[in-house]
């Protein structure tokens, strides 16, 4: 099926898969469902649903693992990188020292150049990552 919402002036749309759910790519920022009669509710993802989707994919799609992390960013970096998303407006130079010479350095200029909106949600992604890195340090 098919489906086109509009919420408040804000325009959607997409494919619905044969449960009812939305079946596009999963950084979309809504969720869709539909009830007995076939009527679409579109509610917004909340900001901890959007930032677990982020680190979802720089684990998969991405293929950034835990190890990896916890070995190539001893000195805090994703932390730093954090602090560098959430900067209305950030450059190359907000970024570890480390972090600029990386094969993966295209992506972080990709990531530079998103919507501050995005940027916040790479950055709570990276915080948790850090989070994940230092329970690891523990075990």
């Amino acid at each position: 099926m098919r489906w086109c919402g509009i919420h408040e002036g804000f325009s959607v749309r997409g494919q619905m898969n044969a449960n009812g759910r939305h079946s596009s790519s999963s950084n979309t920022n809504v969720n869709l469902e539909t009830n007995s009669n076939n009527l679409i509710f579109i509610q917004m993802k909340t900001g901890i649903e959007l930032i677990a989707i982020e680190r979802q994919e720089q684990i998969e799609k991405h293929g950034i693992s835990l190890a990896e992390d916890t070995e190539s960013n001893k000195e805090c970096e994703l932390s730093q990188v954090a602090i560098a998303m959430l900067k209305k407006e950030t450059s190359y130079v907000d970024f570890p020292y480390n972090w600029r010479n990386r094969p993966f350095m295209p992506d972080v200029v990709k990531m530079m150049n998103k919507e501050y909106k995005e940027r916040l949600i790479i950055a709570g992604a990276l915080i948790a990552a850090e989070i994940d890195r230092l329970n690891s340090e523990k075990n």
